[in-house]
């Protein structure tokens, strides 16, 4: 015969053949549902997605992003969403950062492992509430399997707490890093890269690991994880010149082990006033307060400004969810004291207090707790009459702690700044409600080391000095009178030489 007869094909053949087809079908698909960001023009585009507001956020082309964030818990997300969202099925908590702050957003928010919302108001992005903060999103991230991103109807919320930025890092960025040299310890529970060739490649190790530092040693071996007991800032060496040493540098990561910061239990706790003449620090102290002890901060005030900075105690007033309540005791009003069994009262230098409160009230930026008044407010506010009422105030703060009869603790300004470790264990070791003292509480103080800063401590800025010769009288009168009124109340600690203070030539209005 010319020509054998076809062999006819059998099931197998026929299942081969689809099985190739699905194969081939599943690729096509999954190219066309991973779009990643494209650069055009070194800028990133977003998936294409119909819900998609805008669509573009700046990273240079073939770099990675890393923001600052802090995770505020598993929130309901409201019925109104955010009108500013996206999904991605490759999500990731880096990702939506990164998109959300590149929109000029506070908050970032996951749900459902892909979609991302974004909003400058907390309560856009979630239903505040006091239980569960961190139950009920179990969804996981489409783009990282190790990280969930919130549930059904709830979301992951994340606070997002500076800029973000690219790698590799610029050097003016690796310095602004940099923790300084360190001697490290045999025994220390870091874990090790190798083969790293620059400062910038350990510092990006770490970020895509999630490890809150990054350490390196030259030439090539770098080591990331957390400060703890068995290195941290004892092992702090002179330089790096030793090639034993090391030098640490802060990664955009949060170390989580004085995160999860939540509310008090449903039940009645010793409360104790936060007391301050405004500008003395009461917020960066409620600040560390919360990361030390896990637990939200009170307020009398409600103030909005500080809630979308990520103090969800201010959600909630004079409520026993929440303990340490602030209180700047305007008017004379002191009905705090009334309400708790005891009081912290945080006095400051009075010349730089007034300046300091004088930029909450002058302050033209979204956020007055960090913004600056114009230089020239201060010496046309500063009259003999204006600063009489100041100092009426300033002095009425510890007075009113001390008449009412109560335990209370004077804590100085100054030893925050120049201990604030110890000066916040100090105010914990106080405090009648013994929640605040947790049972880790060494490790979220060692862990609260590597972050002091926070969202409400503002940036110095020298300016000349403010006051006029009558006026330094008034104050320095003030200030012995507070001195002798704390030394007959009993208080060990003498009040410090405020007037004599050397920077009065030059002031500074942190």
């Amino acid at each position: 015969m010319l020509f054998d007869k076809q062999k006819p094909k059998t099931g197998m053949h026929v299942l081969n053949r689809i099985f190739y087809c699905l194969v081939i079908l599943i690729l096509v698909v999954t190219t066309i549902l991973y779009t990643p960001p494209t650069a055009v023009n070194g800028v990133f585009k977003a998936p294409k997605d119909s819900s998609f507001r805008k669509r573009s956020f700046p990273i240079a082309n073939h770099t990675e992003v890393f923001c600052k964030s802090s995770h505020l818990g598993c929130f309901d997300v409201p019925l109104l969403e955010s009108p500013l969202s996206v999904e991605y099925n490759f999500m990731t908590v880096s990702w939506c950062v990164a998109f959300c702050q590149s929109n000029n957003c506070s908050f970032a928010a996951i749900r459902r492992g892909k979609k991302c919302l974004c909003s400058k108001q907390f309560t856009e992005v979630a239903v505040p509430k006091t239980v569960d903060l961190w139950t009920g999103c179990d969804f996981i991230c489409g783009g990282d399997k190790t990280t969930r991103c919130g549930g059904e109807s709830k979301a992951d919320v994340f606070l997002i707490k500076g800029e973000c930025v690219q790698a590799p890092f610029s050097d003016s960025y690796i310095t602004q890093k940099s923790q300084g040299c360190f001697q490290l310890p045999g025994n220390h529970d870091l874990v090790e890269y190798r083969r790293v060739v620059s400062t910038s490649d350990c510092i990006v190790a770490c970020e895509r690991e999630r490890h809150p530092i990054s350490v390196y040693r030259k030439p090539d071996v770098c080591f990331c994880g957390n400060m703890s007991e068995s290195f941290n800032l004892t092992h702090k060496a002179l330089n790096c010149e030793n090639h034993l040493n090391v030098e640490v540098f802060k990664t955009t990561v949060e170390d989580l082990r004085c995160g999860n910061i939540g509310f008090l239990p449903p039940q009645q706790f010793p409360k104790t006033a936060l007391v301050s003449y405004p500008g003395s620090g009461n917020t960066w102290t409620r600040f560390m307060l919360e990361k030390a002890t896990g637990f939200y901060t009170g307020s009398i005030y409600g103030d909005m400004v500080l809630l979308n900075k990520g103090f969800l105690g201010e959600m909630l007033v004079n409520s026993d969810r929440t303990d340490l309540t602030k209180d700047h005791f305007f008017h004379a009003k002191t009905g705090i004291l009334n309400m708790c069994k005891s009081a912290v009262a945080v006095v400051r230098n009075p010349y730089h207090a007034f300046i300091s409160h004088f930029n909450l009230i002058h302050s033209t930026t979204a956020n007055p707790h960090i913004g600056l008044a114009p230089p020239d407010v201060f010496a046309k506010a500063f009259t003999i009459k204006k600063i009489q009422k100041l100092l009426d105030h300033w002095t009425l703060v510890p007075q009113k702690v001390i008449e009412s009869g109560k335990p209370f603790l004077i804590i100085y300004y100054e030893d925050l700044v120049a201990d604030p470790i110890s000066t916040i264990k100090q105010i914990i070791e106080f405090v009648p409600n013994s929640a605040l003292r947790p049972h880790n509480l060494n490790e979220r103080l060692a862990c609260l080391s590597q972050d002091l800063q926070g969202s409400a401590k503002r940036d110095a800025r020298k300016i000349a000095n403010p006051y006029q010769p009558e006026v330094k009288v008034m104050i320095d009168n003030a200030i012995s009178y507070l001195r002798l009124m704390l030394r007959k109340a009993g208080v060990k600690k003498e009040l410090p030489k405020y007037d004599n203070d050397p920077q009065f030539n030059t002031f500074t209005n942190g």
